[in-house]
């Protein structure tokens, strides 16, 4: 087994391996983010926000929810918290910077295409929008109907005015103006998992849907499609975990749900389910991964580990979280492939 190397700014945590797990002995948080250059061979911590003579701010023990990077640069990644706001790294986590605070957690968050300055952030039933990288923020939507909250956000890359969410409702709202004014295009009446918008063809959109799967529309139909339906009589295969686009290919989706992992390369019409180490319905999947540069090579987390496959899901093998925090989000550095950032989180008892 490969030891991984944890390093918290600015100690140096030890790492003993017992009956292959892992135990950090430490007084330091062991939360916020972790990157590795060797495809997850190896993590090392990067929490540092600024150094003053002998005193040392950190996001240690930040819980996070979400991570997104700048389309126009990779260097740049944003993280949503539980209870911290929003940070930025411009410089590939060496430091972070808080561009958001005061308002909560911040769930999901999606940066223009074309300008790094415009950002969205999702606050409970909030959106914001800052021109201005974050130096000023307003309130740009709010979600009336009582106990519901936006659940995700993410903007057309073709057109940067078009911009979509969705809400634990089931609604899915869209904006052709940057956000200053919202229609509803859809009510699923369950919680809107994830949008994903097909860089290739803007045109073709996918809504993943709690409990119902995954839903589609395109130019060749009027109407949204249900594209999970193949997979439905596999017991708890239309519940949503995650869901990705693979950017090597024109219209390829992988699509995580309690029962596994679904892969199909004809945007939905047929699916092949992609064997794990994780039995299905056994544990909780977080999050999934694809390297950009090659689809063979995917990811996926679960509360204690990190999987990782380099032929398309023939062979796993198993990385180990270098925290005690559950991995709860995986990004692939796109102009990189052997960075990966990882996000981690306590989890909420139930």
């Amino acid at each position: 087994m490969k030891h991984l190397k944890l390093i918290f700014i600015p100690l140096t945590l030890t790492l003993i391996f017992l009956t292959g797990c892992i135990k950090i002995h430490t007084g330091s948080p062991d939360g916020g983010v972790f990157r590795s250059q060797d495809k997850g061979e190896t993590f090392e911590q990067r929490v540092l926000v600024e150094k003053i003579k002998k005193k040392i701010k950190t996001i240690g023990n930040v819980n996070i929810v979400t991570m997104t990077f700048d389309p126009q640069d990779s260097k740049t990644l944003y993280i949503g918290t539980q209870e911290n706001g929003m940070y930025v790294t411009y410089n590939e986590g060496e430091n972070w910077k808080n561009i958001l605070t005061g308002k909560g957690g911040v769930s999901s968050i999606a940066v223009d295409p074309e300008s790094k300055n415009i950002i969205y952030a999702v606050l409970g039933n909030k959106i914001f929008k800052t021109t201005d990288g974050g130096e000023s923020w307003e309130k740009v939507y709010m979600e009336t109907e009582e106990g519901k909250v936006i659940t995700c956000i993410v903007i057309d890359s073709y057109d940067p005015a078009k911009v979509y969410a969705g809400t634990s409702g089931g609604n899915l709202l869209r904006s052709t103006d940057y956000g200053k004014s919202w229609v509803a295009l859809k009510m699923f009446k369950d919680k809107v998992v994830k949008i994903l918008i097909n860089k290739n063809d803007t045109r073709i959109v996918y809504v993943a849907i709690r409990k119902k799967g995954l839903f589609k529309i395109s130019p060749k139909q009027e109407d949204w499609q249900d594209v999970t339906k193949e997979i439905e009589k596999l017991k708890e295969a239309r519940e949503v975990k995650d869901v990705i686009l693979d950017p090597t290919k024109n219209d390829a989706i992988l699509y995580v749900s309690s029962y596994g992992l679904f892969r199909s390369d004809d945007g939905g019409e047929t699916w092949k389910n992609i064997k794990l180490l994780t039995a299905p319905n056994t544990v909780n999947i977080f999050s999934l991964a694809i390297n950009p540069q090659n689809s063979k090579e995917i990811y996926y987390s679960t509360p204690s580990a990190i999987y990782k496959t380099e032929d398309g899901g023939e062979n796993w093998r198993t990385l180990f979280s270098p925290s005690e925090r559950a991995p709860v989000t995986i990004l692939v550095n796109p102009d990189d492939p052997n960075v990966i950032y990882l996000g981690v989180a306590r989890l909420k008892k139930k």
